[in-house]
């Protein structure tokens, strides 16, 4: 019984892993040195490299849902918590309310938003950015549904980089979507952890705005987590006003 139980735990937490290294990378693009190390010759990727002149993101406040499901569905918990980050008090957040199984509550989302402060206290997340030091391009470019589709691969295997596609917009180099695989599973027990995650533009700063990432964990089956952000300041500059009835009835 105490080796089932243990095993159990093992599992649980190899889905902690898989959902918290997907939430935390890959990061919005953050380059130094314009397009250095890419050999492609599309104009459009050089576009999308050059973002030397973009405003970085230095301090928000978003509230964020997030919802999960483990045991193929069977485990469902949602939670809405207020996220801040800055200079002077780094990452943190409030819990405005939960429901739910407590064990993904506490395993998951709490384990996750942790997981992110002590990440961004590293500065892992900006490690991690699509950049040439940690990707390679390749030189095709795809149209698909209007955006323009790389292939990236990891330079190195690390559960915060994946092996997928960015898309990005042709008129500016926005990027809007990266998806695929993490380069290496969390653990053991997770056999692969997919990931999309989407970013917009607002008031000039670049920001995620969703993610979903998909586990398949031994014994477990599949897990899923979506998270979406409303912002209610960019940069010290007020955005919006996040409606706590709406996200709360999001699917």
């Amino acid at each position: 019984m105490r080796a089932r139980i243990q095993s159990s735990r093992r599992v649980q937490a190899a889905m902690i892993v898989a959902v918290v290294a997907a939430v935390w990378g890959p990061a919005p693009p953050v380059y130094s040195e314009t397009g250095r190390g890419v050999h492609a010759t599309s104009v459009a990727l050089e576009r999308w490299l050059d973002r030397s002149e973009d405003t970085p993101l230095t301090s928000y406040r978003a509230l964020r849902r997030l919802s999960a499901t483990a045991r193929d569905g069977k485990m469902r918990a949602s939670m809405l918590v207020w996220t801040e980050l800055d200079a002077a008090g780094g990452f943190r957040y409030s819990i405005v309310n939960e429901e739910g199984s407590e064990s993904v509550r506490r395993r998951v989302f709490r384990a996750m938003l942790e997981g992110e402060r002590e990440a961004e206290s590293k500065g892992e997340p900006r490690s991690c950015a699509v950049a040439p030091a940690n990707y390679t391009f390749e030189p095709e470019v795809d149209m698909v549904d209007g955006l323009l589709r790389i292939e990236v691969h990891a330079r190195r295997e690390h559960p915060m980089l994946i092996n997928g596609a960015v898309f990005f917009r042709p008129d500016d180099g926005d990027l809007v979507r990266v998806e695929g695989r993490l380069a290496k599973r969390p653990s053991f027990w997770t056999r692969r952890v997919d990931v999309v995650r989407s970013y917009a533009r607002i008031a000039g700063v670049h920001v995620p705005v969703s993610l979903h990432s998909k586990a398949q964990v031994l014994f477990f089956g599949e897990g899923t987590m979506t998270m979406t952000w409303q912002y209610e300041r960019i940069n010290g500059v007020i955005v919006g006003a996040p409606n706590l009835l709406a996200m709360s009835q999001e699917d």
